[in-house]
């Protein structure tokens, strides 16, 4: 039996049982909610695909799991993460986000939506990964070199316990070649791989301008958190081409190279395809249409996240706003530092 008729006799497994238990278990690493959980399943399912050798590793946050398949000279890491970001907020879900959801194609598996929290972001990817090894060893009988699968529970809170797992098992991630947990099929169908993503800076500021919060009579001369806020989220970027006012933010920023122009003209997409599929009207900022995927691709980002401050309930509340909450993530490239920017 070929190796395509395999996953496709196989889908059930993969999809029904696989990705759908693990897409139930609600970890969040966050909330550090059912984590042991996410990892014992992550566990069980390395050995299910066929490997021989699994290892959870404790730390400070959530267990690593570490499992080894197949033998040769040449060594393969896969990386992929259990854990998943908040599903909040709860009302923009049609479903519940940890009782997975399967629309269209359910019977082969191949052309439905499987609807839940951490089907793509990775849970989707990491069943994926574990599926194709199962797989390709039900065909083939043993796979032509070492792949190590890597698989942490803290991505979505900034890989803490990273770092040191590496410098302490350095031999784990000891490899010829390495995959990240992404990949997936662009808007035209074709299927992508990525060679590079953006590094995340993430900063929170706080603001607290008074003892409490008070009248809105007292506007005049109350110091409103809310405004400073405001002021010091428009301050960071050209308010009509949106680019980041920070000084020395683009310095070390790459040229963009010949090849890398080449390679984006050839690729085709249309990215206003893609703000068709977000349901966007418009950009906020006035960017060169014919631009849009070079930005995309190779130009760090400056980007609110959240912007909380004051009364956005029903009705009115007549207050100026002592405290404001103002999230940021900067999206980096290669040779920029976190550190300075």
């Amino acid at each position: 039996m070929s190796l395509l008729k395999v996953v496709e006799k196989n889908m059930p497994l993969y999809v029904n049982e696989w990705l759908r238990e693990l897409c139930s278990i609600p970890s969040i690493a966050a909330h550090n909610t059912q984590m042991t959980e996410g990892a014992e399943y992550v566990e069980k399912l390395c050995k299910l695909a066929g490997a021989h050798e699994v290892h959870s590793f404790e730390t400070q946050n959530a267990p690593i799991i570490v499992a080894h398949f197949g033998s040769g000279e040449e060594k393969l890491l896969c990386y992929e993460h259990y854990d998943v970001q908040p599903p909040d907020p709860l009302e923009d879900w049609d479903s519940d986000p940890f009782q997975p959801n399967i629309m269209g194609d359910t019977e082969k598996f191949l052309h439905g939506k499987f609807i839940a929290r951490g089907a793509a972001d990775t849970k989707g990817n990491l069943v994926s990964r574990l599926a194709a090894l199962h797989a390709y060893q039900e065909t083939h009988g043993k796979l032509p070199l070492q792949v190590t699968l890597l698989c942490e529970g803290g991505e979505e809170i900034g890989s803490p316990d990273l770092p040191h797992f590496v410098e302490k098992h350095p031999f784990i991630v000891d490899s010829d070649y390495c995959i990240w947990e992404s990949g997936g099929v662009s808007d035209s169908g074709a299927p992508q791989l990525y060679f590079g993503m953006k590094g995340c800076l993430y900063l929170t500021l706080r603001f607290h301008t008074m003892a409490r919060d008070c009248h809105s009579q007292a506007a005049n001369v109350a110091p409103s958190a809310a405004w400073l806020a405001v002021l010091v989220a428009s301050s960071l970027v050209n308010k009509e081409t949106g680019r980041v006012l920070i000084p020395g933010f683009y310095d070390d920023v790459r040229e963009i190279s010949e090849a890398d122009r080449e390679a984006i003209a050839a690729f085709g997409v249309d990215e206003r395809f893609t703000m068709k599929q977000l349901g966007a009207k418009a950009q906020v900022f006035d960017h060169s249409e014919k631009d849009e995927l070079l930005r995309h691709n190779f130009l760090p980002t400056c980007n609110i996240t959240g912007l909380h401050t004051g009364y956005g309930g029903e009705g009115i509340k007549t207050i100026v706003p002592a405290e404001g909450v103002l999230s940021i993530d900067f999206r980096l490239v290669p040779d920029q530092d976190p550190e300075k920017i």
